[in-house]
């Protein structure tokens, strides 16, 4: 166990040392490691996280995104049209899945 503040320096060295050897994280966990600690690629692995009751299957609430517009933006409509289609149009979808690594919502 380490209490040390995440994405710092000592923390990217830590993962890429293998000083720490586990990070309970988000989806987006694999593309931090990649950047944090190259030199463990492939070493690393998905594992679901401990239960208090067996067969609950409960996850913790770190994690998630949003696209939003914000009150200042100056042209609020176009924003709100190109986040509806970041979100919802097949191609951008597959994009997201692809360069983010992000887990659709939707199959």
């Amino acid at each position: 166990v380490d209490n040390q503040p995440m994405y710092t320096p000592a923390w990217n060295k830590a993962l890429d040392t293998g000083k720490q050897i586990a990070w309970v994280s988000a989806v987006w966990a694999p593309g931090t490691l990649t950047t944090a600690a190259p030199g463990t690629k492939g070493k690393w692995a998905m594992a679901p996280l401990p239960q208090w009751t067996a067969g609950e299957n409960t996850t913790g609430s770190w994690g998630g995104s949003s696209t939003a517009v914000t009150n200042d933006s100056r042209n609020k409509k176009a924003a709100a049209t190109f986040a509806k289609w970041l979100n919802t149009d097949p191609t951008a979808l597959a994009a997201l899945v692809k360069e983010s690594g992000v887990y659709p919502a939707a199959t």
